[in-house]
């Protein structure tokens, strides 16, 4: 059996092969080949072919599917031609909370600390936090682009930030004006789905954290 993959994708499905050769016990042989390879051997043996072409676009369209690695140049200047590429995963990765029952409010762009970035209710007419791209390349001496922020106007802020700040340490920071923030990481080398499985473990570990936020004492 073949599995044809994107190029950036060949270490990923190398990997679920070799677990599934651990995992059951078949004769089955397996390989990966990338589109790349089979375009190369087919050029080489067809040479101008048009079937051959149509076969190369669809597999160009099929790749504008997927969203690449980022190297670590990328994310250090957030390269233009990248820029959709990093709010389509934030957008994926965040929508994707609503699976867990989370209210996940549409995205915007009106906001003077992101680019892109959606609210998402942690408990319901309680906290928010917001999550997205932001708008300068560093932010509290950590270069990402992609944070959680808890708004100031949002419900529980100073708990949930000090709740934050107790459980990342040195990641989370409340600051003076109320609003509390935290870096995502995006990992390098990691493309498409496992990227985004990436910021949703991250996103939901911290949604889970502030369901525990208890209210604030009044002032």
């Amino acid at each position: 059996m073949v599995v044809l993959v994107p190029e950036h994708r060949r270490r990923e499905a190398e990997d679920v092969i070799a677990q599934a050769r651990r995992s059951d016990n078949h004769d089955l042989l397996m390989t990966v080949w990338s589109y790349d390879q089979v375009l190369a051997a087919l050029t080489a043996s067809l040479g101008a072919n048009p079937d051959l072409e149509q076969l190369r676009g669809l597999i160009q369209v099929s790749e504008a599917l997927d969203i690449k690695p980022f190297t670590q140049a990328e994310l250090d200047t957030k390269c233009a031609a990248r820029h959709a590429d990093l709010v389509r995963v934030v957008a994926l990765a965040s929508s994707a909370l609503s699976n867990d029952g989370r209210r996940v409010l549409p995205s915007r762009t009106q906001d003077p600390d992101f680019e892109w970035m959606r609210y998402v209710e942690v408990n319901p007419d309680k906290t928010c936090i917001g999550v997205g791209v932001r708008r300068s390349p560093e932010h509290l001496g950590v270069p990402s682009w992609i944070w959680v922020r808890v708004h100031r106007g949002t419900y529980n802020a100073e708990s949930a930030g000090r709740l934050l700040e107790e459980v990342y340490p040195g990641r989370a920071a409340l600051l003076t004006d109320g609003t509390t923030w935290m870096p995502l990481t995006v990992p390098v080398g990691v493309g498409g789905a496992a990227m985004q499985q990436a910021l949703l473990d991250q996103l939901t570990e911290i949604t889970r954290v502030l369901s525990h936020c208890v209210d604030d004492l009044p002032s």
